[in-house]
C-alpha cells in the first residue's frame, strides 16, 4: 500500500477507483489453479492414467490466457500504482510469466494430441520429459526471481489489508502477518521452480513430491484466499467509494 493511499484511507476520503482497475483477484484464482492443474496433471501422468489431452488444453489453456493478458496489462501498463506500484511488478510480471508457460504446455498438447495418445505410457512420459528439460531454465530463473520477490515483503511489509477491507482488515494493525504469508507462498513456490529441472531431469519421486507439494499446498492455498478477496475486495471499494 502507497503512503499516498494511506493518507487517503486514513483521512476517510474517497478512493479514485476508476483510476485503478483492480483486478489481481481472478489472476490469483488463476495463478492458483494452474498449479493445482500442473500437479494434478503431472500426478495422472506418473501414474500411467489415461490422459484426455483436449481437456487437459482447454484447462491450462483457460487459466494460461487469463494469466498472460491480465498480467502483460498490468506489467506495460502499472493500472494499480496509485495504491501499489510493487504488485504490478510481483503480480503482473510473475502472472505473465505463468500464463505464457501454461499457453505453451496447452498449445503443445492440442497440436501434437495426434501423435501423443497414441504412444504407451512409458513412451509418453520420455516424450514430454524431453520436451520439457529445454523449458526448465526459465522455470529455474522464475525460481530465482520469486526467492527475491519473497524477500521483498520482508524487508518492506506493505502487504497489510487497509482497515476498511473486511475480515482482512482487521489484522491491519500487525503489518508483518500478511506480508509474511506472501513471503512464504512465493518461497514455497519459488522451491518447486529451482527443484523442478532436476525432479524432470532425473523423475527421481522425492524430488517430484516436493515440487508438487511445493506448488499445491500454495495452489489450494491462493484458491482459498483470492476466493474470498472477492468479498473483501469489493467491501474495500464499497468502504472507500
Amino acid at each position: 500500500m502507497s503512503s499516498e493511499m494511506w493518507i487517503v484511507l486514513a483521512a476517510g476520503l474517497k478512493v479514485p477507483w476508476a483510476r485503478v482497475p483492480m483486478y489481481n483477484t481472478i489472476m490469483g484464482l488463476a495463478a492458483g489453479t494452474g498449479l493445482v492443474l500442473l500437479v494434478w496433471f503431472g500426478a495422472d501422468l506418473l501414474r500411467r492414467r489415461p490422459i484426455e489431452f483436449d481437456g487437459w488444453a482447454l484447462a491450462f489453456g483457460i487459466v494460461g490466457l487469463i494469466q498472460f493478458v491480465t498480467g502483460l496489462h498490468m506489467t506495460l501498463t502499472w493500472p494499480i500504482a496509485f495504491i501499489a506500484p510493487w504488485d504490478d511488478i510481483y503480480f503482473g510480471e510473475t502472472c505473465l510469466a505463468f500464463g505464457t508457460l501454461l499457453l505453451a504446455v496447452a498449445f503443445y498438447l492440442w497440436r501434437r494430441r495426434p501423435e501423443l495418445v497414441d504412444l504407451g505410457p512409458d513412451e509418453l512420459i520420455a516424450r514430454l520429459q524431453a520436451v520439457i528439460r529445454p523449458n526448465t531454465v526459465f522455470v529455474l530463473a522464475l525460481g530465482l526471481a520469486l526467492f527475491w520477490v519473497g524477500i521483498f515483503p520482508l524487508a518492506y511489509p506493505v502487504f497489510e489489508a487497509p482497515p476498511q477491507e473486511p475480515i482482512s482488515g482487521h489484522f491491519s494493525n500487525l503489518p508483518r502477518l500478511e506480508s509474511s504469508l506472501f513471503t512464504v507462498l512465493w518461497w514455497a513456490i519459488a522451491l518447486g521452480c529451482l527443484l523442478f529441472p532436476w525432479a524432470i531431469r532425473s523423475l527421481n519421486r522425492t524430488l517430484l513430491t516436493v515440487v508438487a507439494l511445493a506448488w499445491l499446498l500454495p495452489g489450494i492455498g491462493l484458491i482459498l484466499f483470492v476466493a474470498m478477496n472477492f468479498f473483501t475486495h469489493g467491501g474495500l471499494t464499497y468502504n472507500t467509494r
